[in-house]
């Protein structure tokens, strides 16, 4: 059984309904929507947005434990993880969109409490979380790192694992109503959040669940507000990265989203922009008049690579050239939108020092009037 096909029994049954095309109370509600009978309403609606220009900030890959590392073995910076959060508390965005892995193991209460005291500052701002299902809430967890890190769950179905994972996380998270995918709207922007921890069809369950999140983003996509300018689709593992081992290439649950989202761009009047994070570094792709953006500098242990001919980021004028070629990339990334036009930076921490020092290395800029 997949690792959320038993995770909770009345959304199993609502997946079911969806797929064999029942109509559920928010489909009637999306239907009879005053500003357009044929276009979505946001699980989300952000009824007093901030004024423009407004900004937000995503990132993901915290991996927040109760150590660094287990069996030798680095599992985040601490240092760099809370420099991160820190100043994206002092960008004051308007909210946050998380790609997912805010824990080690999301099984474990206890990570979740370290979590909760490193970003206590941004809570205490009012600063809302829109977040999606990262691996590491779920699972599955190989036994990597030893028994220290797992306390014995080896002999516990991964099934139970991943209920408990995902009853912290949305305890953590009790503003998204236990939707492991959901829909959010503010001002011109709509976002899809989306899990893409289903296993792609390894049992019955796993496939509906991958069919009524399939036919949800169709649907959304499809139904997208006329005065939407931007559509962003946030999940953990990206459609696009320069990885090829079993761990971080995209599956084909990643490459049929990716095929959808760039066949609608050719007759959207909004920009659709995609949000993953999974690979610990920072990557940037156009397909198809689609962004790709990947990051996963959070925090988290850095992975090393080569980078694809098609990543824009070395392409840009801010790159580092003068950075080692291996330097870590932990960053997050600000979106600041300005009515019709919205401008993007990747702001990396190029300093770890007691100061810490943020640069922009990455950016670019879009215009919906030009579109």
């Amino acid at each position: 059984m997949n690792n959320l096909s038993a995770r909770h029994p009345i959304w199993l049954a609502c997946v079911l309904a969806v797929v064999c095309g029942c109509t559920t109370r928010s489909q009637k509600a999306d239907s009879a929507s005053p500003q357009n009978a044929n276009a979505a309403v946001a699980d989300i609606q952000i009824n007093d947005p901030k004024p423009y220009p407004f900004k937000f900030v995503a990132y993901g890959d915290m991996r927040f434990a109760e150590h660094q590392s287990y069996a030798g073995k680095v599992i985040a910076d601490a240092k760099a993880r809370q420099q991160v959060i820190d100043q994206i508390g002092n960008e004051a965005p308007a909210f946050l969109v998380s790609t997912g892995d805010f824990v080690f193991r999301g099984f474990h209460a206890e990570d979740w409490t370290y979590f909760d005291r490193a970003i206590k500052p941004l809570r205490d701002r009012g600063t809302q979380i829109f977040p999606a299902i990262g691996n590491h809430e779920v699972g599955p967890f190989p036994n990597l790192w030893g028994p220290a890190a797992l306390k014995g769950i080896e002999r516990l179905p991964q099934r139970l694992i991943a209920s408990r994972g995902l009853d912290n996380y949305y305890k953590e998270f009790p503003n998204i109503f236990h939707k492991p995918w959901y829909s959010v709207r503010y001002a011109n922007c709509y976002f899809l959040i989306l899990d893409s921890e289903l296993a792609d069809g390894e049992s019955n369950a796993a496939s509906a669940q991958e069919q009524a999140q399939d036919q949800w983003i169709r649907t959304q996509l499809d139904s997208i507000p006329p005065d939407v300018d931007y559509v962003f689709v946030a999940l953990h593992r990206p459609p696009y990265t320069a990885l090829t081992d079993a761990v971080h290439k995209p599956r084909p649950m990643q490459i049929a989203l990716s095929k959808l989202v760039e066949a609608r761009q050719q007759n959207s009047r909004a920009h659709i922009i995609v949000i993953a994070g999974h690979v610990h570094n920072y990557e940037r792709y156009q397909h198809n008049g689609v962004a790709y953006i990947v990051s996963g500098g959070g925090g988290a242990a850095p992975v090393k690579f080569t980078r694809a001919a098609d990543d824009l980021y070395p392409q840009n004028p801010l790159f580092g050239k003068n950075d080692p070629a291996n330097e870590d990339q932990y960053h997050y990334c600000v979106f600041t939108v300005d009515h019709s036009k919205l401008s993007f930076q990747m702001m990396k921490l190029v300093s770890k020092a007691n100061g810490a020092s943020f640069e922009a290395r990455d950016s670019f800029a879009m215009d919906i009037a030009g579109h």
